[in-house]
């Protein structure tokens, strides 16, 4: 493999995903023990250079930092779907159940459904640009934009948290 690696690995059904630019797309098959991991198959489309890709055993998301999102098929690198954002993700997508979130770098959280389609369930902006990826703590999220740390939960009286 080649290319300046930023992104991070992703892992599910016994495949090892990478993707960055400058190099196709990987999907290692490392369910073998003891033996060499073989490629199962490799994608040369739109490919990430900070963000990290996010897998589960059927979908693998891959972001890019000029907006295109792309869904391939984990077991075959066919592509379900591409979808343009106005701007790039520096953040990496995190997966919760069948819901993706990724924020992209002006602030804005995209939320959609993981599937063979695209499907927007929402989107929320915190007013300022974004380059982390968001944390998930039990029902908290955290977000670090450029200059705020934000935690987004719900309503707790006894806390004052909305």
């Amino acid at each position: 493999f080649s290319g300046e690696v930023a992104s991070s690995a992703a892992f599910a059904g016994g495949l090892l995903f990478v993707a960055n630019e400058g190099a196709a797309a990987s999907a290692l098959d490392v369910s073998a023990h003891g033996e060499s991991p073989t490629i199962a198959w490799q994608w040369d489309g739109d490919l990430p250079d900070a963000a990290s890709p996010v897998a589960n055993e059927d979908y693998l998301i891959v972001p890019t930092a000029f907006g295109v999102l792309t869904c391939l098929d984990a077991k075959t690198g066919k592509v379900h779907w591409e979808h343009v954002f106005d701007l790039g993700f520096n953040s990496s997508p995190v997966l919760v159940d069948d819901r993706v979130y990724i924020s992209d770098l002006s602030g804005d959280t995209h939320v959609f459904k993981l599937g063979e389609k695209f499907e927007s369930i929402g989107s929320g902006d915190v007013q300022e640009p974004v380059y982390a990826t968001p944390a998930f703590v039990g029902e908290r999220i955290y977000n670090r934009g450029h200059f705020h740390l934000m935690c987004v939960a719900k309503r707790n009286e006894k806390f004052g948290l909305r």
